[in-house]
């Protein structure tokens, strides 16, 4: 069947073809029904392992067609595997890390709150707690990851909108020249966009 070229899934019918054909058979040849069902019941298995085997086959000649040496390909794969799995590990400390910078930002923002401007450091507060909600947010769907679940890039492109918005919250209060803040603005818009973009994207994927 592999060397003629037959699909697969043609295979596949074929057996159906063959298991209701045999069924069909035993049926008519015997009488009893605990016979009929034991007879069944080591037909449906013996069948099972000659598709078992005729499905090995097309698979071992993917993995040639594929691989120029299967085991050393296996081999490559499994340390691409570890190294990556290791990179996740240095992603997270790297966002505990980021998290921990965070929560000082949002201090300092506290503290200049109350030793200086009231209303210029509560702003600035306020975009620090926005982002150190987003950088939990990433720690949460890191650590979702490394247990085996989906990876969400909208959660990187929310902490840049996050970031933006904090940073428009203090431009408002310093002095910024027309073109900066619409710059600002225009990033924030093109983030927007992005994330509209990202999200519709990651619901039409399957869970």
């Amino acid at each position: 069947h592999v060397k003629i070229g037959l699909k697969g899934y043609q295979v596949n019918a074929a057996m159906n073809f063959v298991r209701e054909l045999l069924r069909a058979e035993v049926h008519a040849r015997v009488q009893d029904g605990v016979a009929d069902a034991s007879v069944l019941d080591s037909l449906h298995k013996a069948l099972d392992i000659n598709l078992s085997v005729l499905t090995s086959s097309f698979q071992e000649e993917k993995f040639k067609k594929v691989f120029l040496s299967q085991k050393f390909e296996t081999k490559l794969v499994g340390w691409a595997n570890r190294l990556l799995h290791g990179l996740n590990l240095v992603l997270m400390v790297g966002l505990l890390v980021m998290g921990m910078g965070c929560v000082a930002m949002l201090v300092y923002d506290i503290f200049v709150a109350f030793t200086g401007r009231f209303d210029y450091g509560v702003i600035r507060a306020l975009g620090s707690l926005l982002v150190l909600w987003m950088m939990i947010e990433l720690l949460h769907t890191e650590i979702e990851h490394l247990q085996g679940g989906k990876f969400h890039v909208r959660i990187f492109v929310e902490l840049a909108l996050v970031a933006f918005i904090r940073k428009l919250f203090v431009a408002s209060f310093e002095s910024k020249d027309p073109k900066s803040f619409a710059v600002l603005l225009g990033s924030l818009l093109t983030l927007g966009m992005i994330y509209f973009v990202v999200g519709h994207i990651e619901q039409k994927k399957p869970g």
